[in-house]
Order: C-alpha cells, then structure tokens, then sequence
C-alpha cells in the first residue's frame, strides 16, 4: 500500500515519459550508436529530477489538493509532508550528483532544471505563462540532455534540436489548454493563466498558433538524417493536431484538446525514435 503510494506520489508515469523524452534525444543524436553507461546514466538523471519535481509541486499544493484532489497520497495523510520534503530533495542531490560523471554541460542542465522545478512548485506556476514555459522549457531540456550525455556538440545538432523545438511549442501549446480547461478554479485562486489575463479565445488563438507552427516545421526532419519512417508517423502526429486546431474556443472542449496532444506526443516520441534509425541502402 505504502509502495504504491509513493509511486503515484512519484508520477511514475510522468517519470517514465521523461526518461523515453531522454532516451529520444540520445538515440536522435548518436543515430542509434548506444554507449550503455552514458545512457543509462542520462535516464537515471532525468528520472530521479522529474520525479523529484512532481513531488515538491504536491508538497506546495497539498492545502489545493486536500480541496480539489483529496485522494492523493499528501492530501490524504497517506504519505507526509515532511517524507515528501526528504524525498524530493533527495531526489534531486542525487540527481545531480548522478550527473556528474557525464560532464559539466550535463551536470549545469541538471541543476537548472533541479531548480526551475523547485521555483515552478513553490511560485512560478500561479504566475500562468511564465509557469506554461517552465514546464515547456524543461520538457525539452531532458531530450537535449539525451545528447548532451554523449557530447557538448549536441548544442548545435540540428537533428537533436528539431525534436527539442517540436517538444517545447507542443508542450506549451498544451500547457495553454490545460489553462484553459482550469480557467473556473484558476480564476477564484489567483493563477494568471493566459485564459484568466486574456480571456478563453485569446487563450485559444495562442494555443493554436503554436501548433499550426509546430505542424509547420514538422516536415523539416527528413532533410537531417530521418528515415522515411517518420513521415508515415508524422500522419498521425498531424492527425491529432489537426483535431486540436478545428475545436470550439470553449472551456469545455479544453479537456479533449489536451488528450488529442497527449496522443499527438506519444506519435511524435515514436516518429523520432523510429526515424532516426539509420536505414542502409
């Protein structure tokens, strides 16, 4: 019980899609050519800070949850605080620590993550924008740390920063919806959400433009290196974007916009990871 507690204090999902998010970037960057240390040492770092960013944001939002999600392992006593506390700074140090190894590129992405994590749970998500960039931003630091685990270089690897760029619009796009899908309870608690400051439409407008952005730069990898592959599986990432962009500008329809991306991500991740297999003629 006490386990499966942590885990979902954990997020364990979310953790496991950050560290597919860092394998993505590896493999993108190495063509597939996998050195297993630096690897599996990249996952550790991405895994141990995200996790340990979901579970400081719960420790800053156990008074909203004990109103809105009671059920969740702080609100409900099940875990404490001050076990959430320990975890999450743990987490973190050796997380950081972990990064070492792999070279001070590696290890500075750590700690400003480690750090723009912390500041996003303990303010910077009730400032709404600001707060959507973080999660945007740091999104797509744990691809480009794949490729920074293996060589500085990855800084200027078109191939790699596709991915990153592609991450961080659909991300933020995304996190705008999930404003707006909030707008009633963010409203009456402070949050300035782009819905909130700007109005739903407004909120909407912005959300579809970073979309119809990301659709389209979304051809551009298979000019660096991708495989054929990928545009099969850039239908169906455009598929679910595309349902996104033809919805109502309503509250209510803020909900589906956010699944359609979830889907839309999950096919991006596959489009990249299978795309960047090397394909001998």
């Amino acid at each position: 019980m006490r386990i499966r507690r942590f885990l979902q204090l954990l997020r364990i999902h979310n953790v496991a899609g950050a560290a597919i998010g860092d394998i993505m970037g590896y493999v993108v960057f190495t063509s597939w050519h996998v050195r297993p240390f630096s690897l599996v040492l990249s996952v550790i770092v991405v895994a141990l800070v995200a996790a340990a960013g979901y579970v400081i944001n719960d420790v800053f939002d156990v008074e909203i949850d004990k109103v809105n999600k009671p059920n969740r392992p702080l609100p409900s006593g099940d875990v404490s605080i001050r076990e959430a506390k320990i975890l999450a700074m743990a987490f973190f140090v050796v997380g950081v620590i972990a990064a070492i190894p792999l070279g001070f590129y590696p290890l500075a992405v750590a700690v400003v993550t480690s750090l723009l994590l912390f500041l996003y749970a303990y303010r910077l998500k009730k400032e709404g924008f600001l707060g959507n960039l973080v999660v945007a931003l740091t999104t797509g630091l744990s691809i480009l740390f794949g490729g920074l685990a293996v060589s500085v270089y990855a800084f200027t690897s078109i191939s790699l920063i596709i991915p990153v760029v592609y991450s961080f619009l659909l991300t933020l796009g995304r996190e705008v919806i999930k404003g707006i899908e909030d707008y009633w309870g963010d409203s009456s608690n402070g949050v300035k959400t782009l819905a909130v400051r700007l109005g739903v439409r407004n909120a909407w407008n912005t959300a579809k433009g970073l979309l119809i952005t990301t659709a389209a730069i979304s051809p551009l990898p298979i000019l660096f290196r991708y495989n054929p592959i990928y545009l099969v599986l850039l239908v169906g990432f455009l598929f679910y974007l595309i349902k996104t962009l033809t919805l109502p500008h309503s509250i209510e329809d803020a909900a589906l916009g956010s699944n359609y991306l979830k889907f839309a991500a999950i096919i991006g991740i596959l489009a990249f990871l299978i795309g960047s297999i090397p394909i001998l003629i």
